[in-house]
């Protein structure tokens, strides 16, 4: 079976994700629809669901744990 993920791939992902959330301000919510577009494009078979209900979690979760956002971009 062929390794998924690695070490930098996950630090890439993370990079992405945080400097979108506290750099370039954008919500949770479309970063994790936009990995779920990309990842779309690459595994078409993939249900819909398994793409868009693990990202939205992940989202909810994000922003959460930032409260509003806006005191973690400050």
């Amino acid at each position: 079976m062929p390794l998924l993920w690695d070490a930098e791939a996950i630090d890439a992902l993370t990079e992405t994700v945080i400097t979108r959330l506290l750099v370039r301000g954008d919500t949770a919510r479309a970063v994790a629809m936009d990995l779920a577009l990309g990842l779309s494009a690459v595994q078409p078979t993939l249900p819909a669901l398994a793409l868009a209900l693990p990202f939205t979690l992940a989202a909810s979760a994000i922003e959460e744990m930032l409260g509003a956002g806006a005191p973690a971009r400050a």
